[in-house]
């Protein structure tokens, strides 16, 4: 029995479509690193917040680097994120970020596709983006305005030993590298250069590793302030001499600068990334570290601080 011509054309997109799927799907699987976004809707008032959720899925030998650190989503304002997911589960880590947005103009307005760098095995930097949502703001201002303070529960208090203030794990960080930061540098005045004299000469890693030796002594106490203190010490072991901006650098930049001066090796490199982003989710996104987190993540630090940088 004969098959038209129109018959075979039909199969034959119907055959190269499967085809394309089947692609697709394998190449999806490949993929280090999967983004998807959404939101909780797409038409508000001026001033109601929008909940904006990331879904990224990063298979176990990739180091990625989510946008929680001062993320952009101009043309709308980012009040702060409503919480952070993590689990690790087949080979494979998945995450949901929810970020708390907000227009104070009304308009049909995008929220813009948000960055997500990785690295498979080691290799080259990759970037994978979220997909942009278009977004109407009504003119009209909602009777009650809910706070940030209205969608994210109170942190539950944490008990420690002996409970540091924040300029306390400052110092610390701060003094860690002091010695070994003046030992042998040169002090420019003008046109003159003259040498710094200096005591006994420190040792940055030993240095280092007492200041994780006396912020993890002195107890978690407000996560936040403790993950920043530990990174801290990290950061400028590893870009010592690297004189950077007071309001501080993105994750994303950082990894740059750390690459583009060839400090570390490409595994140590990976490593750092991972550890930075680890603590971004709990500086900026609001993970709230349990069990021993906290002890495991002060390990990784000294490991990396035993690193040739």
């Amino acid at each position: 029995m004969g098959v038209s011509g129109g018959t075979l054309l039909a199969r034959r997109a119907a055959a190269l479509a499967a085809a394309a799927i089947m692609l697709g799907a394998a190449g999806a699987a490949r993929a280090g690193v999967e983004v998807r976004a959404e939101v909780d809707r797409t038409d508000a008032a001026v001033v109601e917040r929008f909940i904006y959720t990331l879904h990224v899925t990063v298979d176990d030998d990739t180091a990625a680097v989510l946008p929680v650190d001062r993320p952009d989503f101009t043309p709308l304002d980012m009040l702060g994120m409503a919480g952070v997911d993590k689990r690790e589960e087949g080979g494979r880590t998945y995450y949901r970020l929810d970020y708390v947005l907000v227009s104070y103009e009304p308009g049909e307005l995008t929220i813009p596709a948000q960055p997500v760098y990785y690295s498979e095995d080691g290799g080259p930097e990759q970037v994978a983006w979220s997909r942009p949502i278009r977004v109407v703001v009504r003119r009209t201002v909602p009777e009650t305005v809910i706070e940030i303070e209205d969608i994210r529960d109170p942190q539950p208090e944490r008990a420690a030993a002996r409970p540091w203030p924040a300029w306390a794990y400052a110092a610390a960080a701060a003094a860690a590298l002091a010695g070994a930061a003046v030992t042998g540098y040169m002090l420019t005045r003008g046109r003159e250069e003259t040498e710094v004299e200096a005591g006994p000469s420190v040792d940055p890693r030993e240095a280092a590793l007492r200041a994780l030796d006396e912020i993890e002594g002195a107890g978690i106490g407000d996560p936040r302030t403790f993950y920043r203190a530990v990174c801290s010490v990290v950061e400028g072991l590893v870009l010592s001499g690297v004189e950077l901006p007071p309001s501080g650098v993105t994750t994303s930049a950082f990894l740059r600068l750390v690459a583009s001066l060839e400090r570390g090796d490409e595994e140590g490199r990976r490593r750092l990334a991972e550890f930075r982003f680890d603590s971004d989710l709990v500086v900026f996104g609001g993970y709230r570290p349990a069990g021993d987190e906290p002890g495991v993540f002060v390990e990784r630090a000294r490991e990396l601080v035993g690193r040739d940088w």
